[in-house]
């Protein structure tokens, strides 16, 4: 085999391993890709070769949230109140005693008999505030029995005009010390005015031996009231001293020209409510004065001081706003 054969023999081999072993480039697809994003209505399940759809669920009702309720506004009543008033009748037992073992005066004693009373409480600042300045205000009382009859015992037929009157008036402190109870506690300070009159009888004489009272003085004391059962029920009490400047005939020189008079004066009960602002109340009172006489051995009547009592009850009608 001559040179030229053999060198076209192994171009021959190469050619032939060149072609087996790189094959021809493919085609490049210069198309861009097509994303695209799978959603729920293009879920499939396969079960034994067949593909099933499974719907999406409904889409989620939109709900509006209801407002939340507001609270109701409370409310807290009044304790304090603007202006009370009440009336009523006062059933009393007077006795009027000397302070001497012989005396030469008359003594006096009235058996259960009515009065007419009223009342009358104003807290002008209890309309704008309930704290400690609005409870001061103003009260008044007056009672009063002009149709009574007095007869000596001797004596039957004889009869004797006979009236007694009472007047309060003054400052009242209406304070409430406990915020969580009903409670109040109130001072009160003014004058007093109480009178016991025996007039003439239908001929002109007078009851003799006996003096008409006229008592005139200072009143200063407490009271206090308390509501219970969602002030469906109220307990209440007062005391007060009664120091008096002038008491009538009987420190005078118609009897004793020199004397003193002090006098003492209390109540406690409980008052039931029917309405709202209305109020049934019952109480016990207790009025006192102790006179002292200081006398000459030449003075015509002969006493060392006498005690003027009264003593009974109350059944009164209270409207309070």
């Amino acid at each position: 085999m001559s040179a030229k054969n053999l060198q076209l023999a192994i171009d021959a081999l190469k050619g032939a391993f060149a072609g087996a072993s790189t094959p021809e480039p493919a085609p490049v697809d210069t198309t861009p890709p097509v994303t695209t994003t799978p959603t729920k209505s293009d879920s499939t399940k396969t079960s034994g070769g067949t593909a099933t759809t499974t719907p999406p669920p409904p889409p989620p009702r939109e709900t509006t949230p209801e407002p939340e309720p507001e609270p109701a506004p409370t409310k807290t009543a009044r304790r304090i109140p603007f202006i009370a008033i009440e009336g009523g009748v006062d059933l009393l037992n007077r006795s009027f005693s000397w302070v001497q073992p012989v005396t030469n005066l008359r003594k006096y004693n009235l058996p259960i008999f009515p009065l007419g009373h009223a009342k009358l409480e104003f807290y002008p600042l209890a309309l704008g505030r309930q704290d400690i300045l609005g409870g001061i205000g103003l009260e008044g009382g007056f009672s009063f029995a002009p149709w009574l009859r007095s007869r000596r015992e001797t004596v039957m037929d004889d009869v004797y005009p006979t009236s007694t009157m009472r007047i309060d008036a003054g400052l009242a402190w209406r304070i409430m010390p406990v915020k969580t109870l009903n409670l109040s506690l109130i001072p009160i300070v003014g004058i007093r005015y109480h009178s016991f009159t025996v007039a003439p009888n239908s001929s002109g004489a007078r009851l003799d031996l006996l003096p008409n009272l006229g008592y005139v003085g200072l009143r200063a004391g407490a009271g206090f009231e308390v509501g219970l059962v969602n002030d469906l029920i109220f307990l209440f009490g007062r005391f007060t001293v009664v120091p008096v400047f002038s008491s009538g005939e009987i420190i005078s020189s118609a009897f004793f020209p020199n004397g003193s008079n002090f006098g003492l004066d209390g109540n406690v009960g409980f008052g039931v409510g029917v309405l709202k602002m209305l109020q049934i109340r019952a109480a016990f009172d207790f009025t006192r004065y102790g006179l002292t006489f200081k006398t000459e051995p030449t003075d015509a009547f002969v006493a060392q001081g006498a005690v003027d009592q009264y003593v009974g009850g109350t059944i009164s009608l209270r409207f309070q706003y």
